[in-house]
């Protein structure tokens, strides 16, 4: 189905906003229902809770809307990584149509947008940070590693990687950062 990732996060957003439990297996296949009657079992949102306000930003639209909006908000996240990423890579500025046509080409992107999953979001705050370390502004690429706790469990490696960078270079604005992020967010 076109809708198996974005479902999840719709309705996990819109029980959030409701005060209801965005982990009910029985409150989101309800849910589901009234979107699809063709749910058999509910579609469980498998996230940290810290994620849920992304979420609510969405589930307050109507699905339509939220589903639309998420499609083209990844395809610009994905074209501005995949910028952003020949830029930090020392890519030159005139052949930016290079991560563009590669970007486009790309059926693993396309995919990842035709479902609604959450991947473009976590590119483009490891991206954010990549660039901001780069450019020595360390508060605010501490707050772009918010991006890696969204799915914790595929980017453990990269957190301890920046954990160790933190203190190997004392960047502890950088820490600040993510701490402020993170508790902004619970």
């Amino acid at each position: 189905s076109n809708i198996a990732d974005f479902v999840e996060y719709w309705t996990s957003g819109h029980l959030f906003l409701a005060g209801q439990s965005p982990y009910s297996p029985v409150q989101i296949l309800g849910l589901e229902r009234s979107l699809d009657p063709a749910f058999a079992r509910p579609l469980m949102m498998l996230y940290p809770p810290w994620i849920l306000p992304v979420f609510a930003i969405f589930g307050g639209m109507p699905y339509n809307v939220a589903h639309l909006l998420w499609f083209f908000l990844s395809i610009a996240l994905d074209l501005l990584s995949s910028i952003g990423l020949w830029i930090y890579f020392g890519g030159s500025r005139s052949k930016l149509w290079i991560p563009l046509l590669i970007s486009a080409t790309f059926l693993q992107m396309g995919a990842a947008e035709s479902v609604g999953q959450i991947t473009p979001l976590i590119l483009a705050c490891v991206t954010a940070f990549l660039l901001l370390t780069k450019k020595k502004r360390y508060f605010l690429a501490g707050l772009c590693l918010f991006g890696l706790g969204i799915k914790p469990q595929l980017l453990y490696l990269v957190f301890l990687a920046v954990v160790v960078w933190i203190v190997r270079e004392r960047r502890w604005t950088t820490l600040a950062g993510a701490l402020l992020s993170a508790s902004t967010l619970l």
